[in-house]
């Protein structure tokens, strides 16, 4: 009875945290947090995920290495949290050392932990280490292959990206927003303008709606290439269609 009672009162402790964190008052999660005498590994990562969704990721950190002198099992939502928290300050060596904790409980080949370190090498331009992370997942969904596109765009690596934008299609996963960018950011980055262009028509005839970083990464492209009018044609396009 009394650990039925102190799971309850966790379970709510971590509910209210969770909410806090989702309505951006971080100090009040901190509260929260700090009266709760044995967070368990569900409490922990909410808090880090959420630090880091609100941007905190100094402190996200902090709090990782805190439940890890614990001994708290994180697992693949903590890791990919404290993954996106290195990724975002570009600090490289940490995440190297989370890569090893990542290993160590066999979280190696998960989709969401995986994800995590392929955003990490991307954004510290290892693609390479990024596509072996990615071709060693177990199973790979919309959110890792987008993941990867992003990494080889990010890296001037166009054809890549396509090429893995075309696995996307042939294993019937459904484009979203980040896909669109992702392809649109690949051809803008290699000089790959035609090819942007084709896709860039696809996609506004497709069923995802583009956004105003669709229209930017587009009329980049246009102006990077020296089409000015046709950037020029495009701006006024989307002015008209927000007109009322």
């Amino acid at each position: 009875m009394i650990k039925s009672g102190f799971d309850s009162a966790l379970g709510s402790q971590t509910s209210l945290l969770t909410m806090y964190l989702r309505c951006g008052l971080v100090d009040d999660s901190l509260w929260i947090f700090k009266c709760i005498e044995y967070p368990n590994q569900v409490t922990w990562t909410s808090l880090i995920s959420g630090l880091v969704l609100n941007g905190r990721e100094e402190m996200a950190l902090t709090e990782f290495r805190k439940m890890m002198r614990d001994s708290v099992k994180p697992n693949s939502f903590t890791l990919s949290s404290g993954l996106r928290g290195c990724s975002n300050l570009a600090m490289f060596e940490e995440g190297r050392q989370i890569h090893g904790i990542v290993t160590k409980y066999g979280f190696d080949r998960d989709k969401y932990a995986g994800s995590g370190l392929i955003d990490l090498y991307g954004k510290c331009g290892c693609s390479d280490m990024a596509r072996s992370v990615f071709d060693g997942l177990n199973e790979v969904d919309v959110i890792s292959v987008n993941t990867m596109m992003y990494s080889y765009a990010q890296n001037g690596l166009g054809r890549e990206a396509l090429e893995l934008f075309e696995r996307m299609m042939n294993l019937g996963l459904q484009a979203n927003d980040v896909t669109v960018l992702s392809v649109l950011l690949a051809c803008n980055n290699s000089g790959l303008v035609d090819e942007g262009c084709e896709f860039f028509e696809s996609f506004r005839k497709g069923k995802v709606v583009l956004t105003n970083d669709h229209y930017a990464c587009m009329v980049d492209m246009l102006g990077r290439a020296g089409r000015l009018d046709e950037a020029e044609r495009l701006v006024n396009e989307v002015v008209k269609e927000k007109d009322p």
